[in-house]
């Protein structure tokens, strides 16, 4: 292997790919989207029930998983507004 091949693999990415980049959010972040406390949140997180990342001792997420996750679960067809005197 030449220093040639080496520095290649080195190069740093493409600016437009960074670009592309999701900012994450945190707790409190993520909290004030979802309208929720931010240890629900972080709770919510730890249990696995929202989409999140642990980074460290932090909980990071991303406002397009956490748009679809609120979606999905908007649309369901058990909703609990609609099962309201519905036997399941």
């Amino acid at each position: 292997m030449n220093n040639n091949t080496t520095l290649a693999r080195l190069e740093m990415p493409r600016r437009e790919a960074i670009t592309n980049f999701e900012q994450l959010l945190g707790c409190d972040e993520a909290a004030r989207l979802l309208h929720l406390h931010p240890k629900t949140v972080e709770r919510l997180a730890r249990t696995g029930q929202i989409p999140a990342y642990k980074v460290g001792k932090r909980w990071l997420f991303r406002a397009s998983e956490l748009d679809g996750w609120l979606s999905s679960g908007l649309h369901s067809e058990c909703h609990p507004c609609r099962c309201k005197g519905k036997e399941i």
